[in-house]
């Protein structure tokens, strides 16, 4: 029981830190965006590894669709302002 506990806990902790890097990393993109198209598929990475992780987390699908579009923004200021 203890192994498929540890096996599970690191299994979480990989994947939120890959959301993570993608949120990051989706930040990063965005602050050296050039254009319009830079900055579309920036936000695209940082919405989609954040609509994932509240999905995980047990929202339903619309409501964690709602949700992320209602805290997109205070989501990538307060990455950045970490960055």
């Amino acid at each position: 029981m203890s192994s498929r506990l540890i096996e599970q806990l690191l299994s979480d902790l990989y994947r939120e830190s890959h959301l993570a890097n993608l949120i990051v990393r989706g930040c990063l993109e965005l602050r050296w965006a050039l254009g319009p198209e830079e900055r579309e598929t920036a936000i695209a990475i940082i919405y989609n590894a954040f609509e994932t992780y509240a999905i995980e987390q047990g929202m339903p699908l619309e409501a964690a669709e709602q949700f992320c579009e209602d805290k997109l923004d205070h989501l990538i200021e307060q990455v950045s302002r970490i960055l």
